[in-house]
């Protein structure tokens, strides 16, 4: 029962924390190149495929989030997860 919970407080965390990632669907690219400088990584030059591929990852990982708080764990077989 205890890894159960452990499982369900998991995938809340982390559709919580992928969920964060909505925002960067619809702000504009200055503030994603803005973040990226203040990062130190390599300048982060607007083109509309590296807008275009920022914003689809960004909606991938906002997905990824609905999904794990939407989901519910449920299986037949629940031996391996009893201690």
């Amino acid at each position: 029962m205890r890894a159960r919970i452990l499982l369900i407080v998991l995938l809340r965390l982390l559709g919580v924390s992928a969920l964060c990632a909505l925002v960067f669907v619809f702000c504009p690219f200055r503030w994603m190149a803005a973040i990226n400088q203040w990062l130190g990584l390599n300048p982060l030059t607007y083109t509309p495929l590296t807008s275009y591929l920022t914003r689809t990852l960004s909606a991938m990982y906002a997905s990824f989030g609905v999904i794990s708080l939407l989901s519910r764990y449920k299986s037949n077989n629940n031996n391996w997860l009893r201690n």
